[in-house]
C-alpha cells in the first residue's frame, strides 16, 4: 500500500507540471490506441461472422469426392449421415464446364443438387454472364472419345440467384440429374450440412476412417481464397493497430523517464531513510507505468462498450465522418477475451517502457543523487 500511495503522490505532484502533462498524454495515447484496436477487431470479427453465415447458408459444410457413379454417391451420403453433428447428407455431382448466356461465357464448376429444378447462380457470376432469373444457361462439357474430343451441351433455366460471395472456384448448382448427364462417369460426390460448421475440420479424421479412398473437403477448403484473405486482413489490421499501442508505449517511456529523473533526490532521501532498492524500483515502475495501466483499462472498457452497442457506435461514426451508408451496416462482434488480451498488451507495453528509467534511478547511490 505504501508503494501505491507514493506512486499516486508522485503522479499528482504539483511541482512537476511537465511530468504531469506527459503522464496525461500517455494515458490519452494508450486509451485511444487500445480503444481503436478493440473496436476495429470487433468489426473484423463481425464481418467474418456475417460472411461465414452467408457461406453456411449456401455452401455444403463437408464434401466427399471419390471415383464412381450415382450409386457411389448414395453410399457416400449414407456414410456421412453416420458422423456426429451431421444434420443432413445428400448425393451430388461435380464437373467442370463452360457456361454461356447472353453472348458471354465463363468456365466454372457445376454442382449437382437433388433438391433443385433449375440452376442457382451466385450474383457475382450472374453479373459476369449478364444473366438474370429466368434466362437460359448453355452448359458445354468436353467429351473424350476414340475419335477425338467432342462437346456435350445441355440447357438449364436459371431458377434463382445466390447472394453469397462466389467460391474460390466459380461454381453454380444445377439439378442432380442434369449434372449426372453432363458428368457421365465422373467422380461421385456427397455433401453434408453440420450443426456447427466450424467443427468441419475436426470431422475429417473420422470421415477418412469411414471413406479411406475418398477426398474430403470442408467449406473452408472450397472457399480457401476468401477465408485466407479474411485471416490475413485481420492479422495485418491487428499489426497496424498494434503499432499504435506501441507508439503509446514509447510515449509512456518518455513520461516515465521524465518522472523518474525529476524524483531522483526524493528517491535518494527514501534510500537514506532505509527504503530498499526493490521498494524504490517498484514505486517508480508503478508511477511510470500507471498512465499505461489507466489508459489500457479505460480503452479496453470503452472499446468493449462501443462494440456492444453498434447502433450508438454507428451513429457516432456517422456524426464524425458525415456519411451514413458506410457505417450503418458494420456488424460489430465484441469479444471479451480479445478485449482483455489487447488491454493486457497495453499494460505490458507500458510497464516494459517504465522498466529502464525506474531501474536506473533505483540503482543510483544516494550520495551521487544528492550531488547531482
Amino acid at each position: 500500500m505504501t508503494i501505491v500511495f507514493l506512486s499516486l503522490r508522485f503522479l499528482k505532484s504539483p511541482g512537476e507540471r511537465f511530468a504531469s502533462m506527459a503522464a496525461f498524454l500517455a494515458v490519452l495515447a494508450t486509451f485511444l490506441g487500445t480503444l481503436s484496436v478493440v473496436v476495429v477487431l470487433a468489426a473484423m470479427d463481425g464481418f467474418r461472422q456475417d460472411l461465414s453465415q452467408r457461406l453456411f447458408s449456401s455452401t455444403s459444410h463437408l464434401i466427399v469426392q471419390s471415383a464412381g457413379g450415382p450409386e457411389e454417391s448414395e453410399r457416400l451420403a449414407q456414410l456421412l449421415e453416420t458422423l456426429p453433428g451431421v444434420l443432413k447428407a445428400q448425393p451430388g455431382a461435380a464437373i467442370d464446364a463452360l457456361a454461356t448466356a447472353n453472348g458471354r461465357s465463363l468456365g466454372l464448376r457445376l454442382i449437382g443438387d437433388p433438391s433443385l429444378e433449375g440452376a442457382i447462380v451466385p450474383q457475382q457470376i450472374a453479373g459476369r454472364l449478364n444473366a438474370i432469373t429466368g434466362d437460359t444457361l448453355q452448359l458445354t462439357v468436353p467429351k473424350w472419345t476414340s475419335l477425338g474430343v467432342s462437346a456435350f451441351q445441355l440447357r438449364v433455366d436459371i431458377q434463382g440467384m445466390d447472394p453469397a460471395p462466389a467460391a474460390a472456384i466459380p461454381q453454380i448448382r444445377i439439378p442432380l440429374e442434369a449434372a449426372i448427364d453432363l458428368a457421365g462417369t465422373s467422380q461421385a460426390r456427397a455433401e453434408a450440412l453440420l450443426e456447427d460448421p466450424w467443427q468441419a475440420p475436426q470431422l475429417i479424421t473420422r470421415a477418412q476412417h469411414l471413406m479411406p479412398n475418398a477426398e474430403i473437403l470442408t467449406w473452408q477448403d472450397e472457399n480457401k481464397a476468401l477465408t485466407g484473405a479474411l485471416a490475413v486482413e485481420r492479422i495485418a489490421m491487428g499489426l497496424i493497430l498494434g503499432a499504435i499501442v506501441l507508439v503509446a508505449g514509447l510515449n509512456t517511456a518518455s513520461a516515465s523517464a521524465m518522472l523518474s529523473s525529476g524524483k531522483r533526490k526524493q528517491m535518494a532521501s527514501l534510500r537514506a531513510m532505509g527504503a530498499s532498492k526493490r521498494e524504490i524500483f517498484c514505486t517508480l515502475l508503478l508511477a511510470g507505468g500507471g498512465p499505461a495501466i489507466t489508459g489500457a483499462a479505460l480503452g479496453g472498457l470503452g472499446g468493449y462498450l462501443l462494440a456492444s452497442y453498434p447502433g450508438f457506435t454507428s451513429s457516432l461514426l456517422v456524426f464524425l465522418t458525415g456519411t451514413s451508408e458506410s457505417f450503418a451496416r458494420i456488424p460489430f462482434l465484441p469479444n471479451l477475451e480479445t478485449t482483455l488480451c489487447v488491454a493486457g498488451g497495453g499494460v505490458l507495453v507500458g510497464l516494459i517502457a517504465a522498466l529502464w528509467p525506474a531501474w536506473r534511478v533505483a540503482s543510483l547511490d544516494p550520495v551521487e543523487a544528492f550531488r547531482g
